[in-house]
């Protein structure tokens, strides 16, 4: 009778634990989402709309972490990527600075911005990163291909390729910096030594990952994961063609700023503040693009990028140049008077 009324007992005891253990090991799996590090707070409008000339694949990711840290719901206006002057109504501006007459700026000033050289931010327009054109090189497919000081553009002819300037911007602001220092004839050498343009940056960085070509004229950043990941690209800042063209590497920025019919500035001016923040920095040096502060990224054991360059031209964003130059570089492509070949 006792070792029935233990067994009873102990029954009792363990199976009404298990529901009990149940519910506690559901709340432990269920824990509360995360509050944002930099939460918006709570009298700023949270929706923003926001015009970008960057492609998506550059600028998403950006919006995305801006949203996941703050709270916002920053999106893209409808015109965005699709000109590189901004367009429609939008309450901020993130993307390559490109300068024009009609655009009207919101002087926003941002105590945030301190701490960033002041190159970096005057009357309302900030620079949130940099970027440097290059010549990535597949070291595998060039082996004892010598780079330093040498006339690479016409020892790479048929072997090196880009973006279609049509198609990516910062190749278009490349070649526009290139052709304001040095004429026609500059644009004319890199055509003659490009077979084949790649119609996208994901195009191009994997025929220069496969080994499709051994070179691409491009901006450093396209390739930092690559390089992260393992691929032997290596990154020059060398000059095509050392007699003729002392120096070929361009600078240039991207930028953010308010425009004056923003319809949320103070949401617009809670974007710039963060992207002044080490939080912010330190994410742009795992994308495409270098931060304007001193941080650590998280590939920085990996990262085997080459120190920034010393001799640079500055990129001039000015949308009566870049205007210009698509049709020049559409008559070198095309020249006039030249008809298709029937099929």
């Amino acid at each position: 009778m006792k070792r029935l009324l233990v067994f009873f007992i102990f029954s009792f005891v363990f199976f009404s634990a298990i529901p009990l253990l149940y519910c506690s090991s559901k709340k432990a799996e269920e824990k509360p989402a995360e509050e944002p590090a930099f939460k918006v707070p709570s009298g700023v409008p949270k929706k923003i709309t926001v015009f970008s000339n960057l492609n998506n694949s550059s600028i998403s990711p950006i919006l995305e972490f801006i949203n996941s840290k703050t709270g916002l719901r920053c999106s893209l206006n409808e015109k965005s990527g699709k000109s590189y002057l901004p367009e429609g109504n939008y309450d901020i501006f993130i993307g390559l600075c490109v300068k024009d007459r009609s655009i009207k700026i919101y002087n926003y000033n941002s105590q945030a911005w301190d701490a960033v050289p002041a190159k970096y931010h005057k009357s309302g327009i900030y620079t949130w990163s940099k970027w440097y054109s290059c010549l990535a090189v597949n070291s595998v497919i060039a082996e004892g291909f010598t780079i330093h000081r040498s006339n690479i553009l016409k020892r790479l002819i048929g072997k090196v390729t880009a973006a279609n300037p049509v198609n990516d911007l910062h190749t278009l602001a490349v070649l526009n910096t290139l052709y304001q220092a040095y004429g026609t004839e500059i644009l004319i050498e890199i055509n003659n030594s490009i077979p084949l343009y790649m119609e996208t940056r994901e195009d191009l960085i994997f025929s220069i990952e496969s080994g499709q070509y051994s070179g691409a004229i491009a901006i450093d950043g396209y390739f930092r994961d690559s390089i992260n990941k393992g691929y032997p690209v290596g990154i020059f800042y060398e000059s095509f063609i050392i007699e003729k063209y002392p120096v070929t590497t361009v600078s240039g920025t991207n930028a953010a700023f308010i425009p004056e019919a923003s319809s949320n500035r103070e949401g617009a001016g809670y974007v710039i503040d963060f992207m002044a923040d080490v939080t912010f920095q330190t994410f742009i040096a795992n994308t495409y693009y270098t931060p304007v502060l001193a941080v650590n990224g998280e590939d920085e054991g990996k990262n085997r990028f080459p120190p920034e360059p010393q001799k640079t031209l500055l990129f001039e964003c000015s949308s009566s140049g870049m205007d210009a130059l698509i049709k020049k570089w559409e008559n070198i492509i095309s020249p006039e008077g030249l008809e298709d070949i029937p099929e």
